[in-house]
């Protein structure tokens, strides 16, 4: 500031908190010596801005000036290659025990698919797996009985023998040559074919290719003859009896003697064997078609006949004469004939 005095004025408050105000009051002679000066200097006109300052910008060409002239070497490009820095075997290692845990882990899982999936498929084309005691098919050997029971020697339930004794061989093995392919029906007519003009009564004795002899459970399921629940006939019948065949004017009719176990009473059974009737494999047991059945239902009848002890029967009808299913319990065996004659005929040599 310039040269002045300064006065104190006023004073306010007590001693301890006393406020002073103090008034500056400018030199005159200083104001107007200024004034003077000014007064000398030459008028510019309004205000000139002054120049901004240089700005150098560095580039590398002028760099590359500078450094010639100051004599120094002229600077040269060159390609330099990066050094490669090595991994460490550490890191390698361990990526490659990471690859090696995904490629284990990646075939474990595919084998658990294809395991599962082999499995379902398997349960559901081919069953319950746990079921099957072999994956691989076994097939039968030409000797095997195809009902899988023990071997026994036939005998015969006629106390007095059949006119004629015929045999009759049945494969149990696949299939070889087209005679095989012959069914149940052929087979007995070829073997028929021998009968004696003299016989009245054949029996005919059915072996394997073997030379074994079959049970009948296995006779009746080859000529598709299975009227009785296999299961209760194994049960309740014993596995050995007679297959005849009744010869008359009018052909052959085959018929059967089952005898039950020692222990089974027919009493006791022949409720569960009267479901025959309800059987669509009845006809099966004529050695050619016997018509249509003349009635629906079987009927009661009586054989009045010394042999028969005035035994009850259960007969069918059928439209071609002289054929008839008939079936009755004589002697604790059951007797099925598709000839009422026939019937009486097999019970006369019981």
């Amino acid at each position: 500031m310039g040269a002045g005095q300064v006065s104190r004025l006023l004073y306010f408050g007590e001693e301890s908190q006393r406020v002073t105000i103090f008034i500056y009051m400018p030199d005159q002679s200083w104001n107007s010596s200024r004034s003077s000066s000014s007064s000398r200097l030459p008028d510019l006109g309004p205000s000139v801005p002054a120049p901004p300052p240089e700005v150098k910008v560095r580039t590398l060409r002028s760099d590359l000036a500078s450094l010639s002239q100051s004599g120094g070497m002229r600077a040269e490009f060159k390609s330099v290659a990066a050094p490669v820095v090595a991994k460490e075997d550490g890191m390698s290692s361990e990526v490659v025990a990471t690859n090696k845990i995904k490629t284990i882990v990646a075939v474990v899982v595919a084998l658990a698919l294809i395991v599962g999936v082999g499995f379902f498929a398997h349960k559901l084309f081919f069953g319950d797996v746990s079921r099957n005691p072999s994956l691989l098919p076994i097939s039968p050997s030409p000797s095997a009985k195809p009902s899988g029971a023990a071997s026994f020697v036939h005998a015969s339930v006629f106390k007095q023998p059949a006119d004629q004794v015929l045999a009759l061989t049945i494969p149990s093995g696949s299939v070889e040559n087209a005679a095989e392919l012959e069914t149940f029906n052929q087979r007995m007519f070829r073997a028929l074919n021998g009968t004696k003009p003299s016989s009245v009564l054949l029996e005919v004795n059915v072996k394997d290719e073997s030379g074994a002899d079959l049970p009948l459970a296995d006779i009746l399921r080859a000529g598709d003859m299975e009227v009785i629940d296999p299961a209760f006939f194994a049960a309740h019948f014993n596995p050995d009896g007679s297959l005849f065949v009744y010869k008359d004017a009018r052909g052959f009719w085959p018929g059967f003697v089952f005898a039950l176990n020692p222990a089974d009473n027919w009493l006791f059974v022949k409720d569960d064997v009267a479901r025959l009737e309800d059987s669509p494999k009845v006809a099966n047991f004529f050695l050619t078609a016997p018509g249509v059945p003349a009635a629906q239902n079987f009927k009661d009848a009586i054989i009045k006949d010394a042999a028969a002890e005035n035994q009850s029967v259960r007969r069918l009808e059928f439209s071609i004469p002289g054929a008839v299913f008939i079936y009755g319990w004589f002697r604790n065996a059951l007797i099925i004939s598709t000839s009422e004659d026939g019937l009486r005929e097999a019970i006369g040599r019981l």
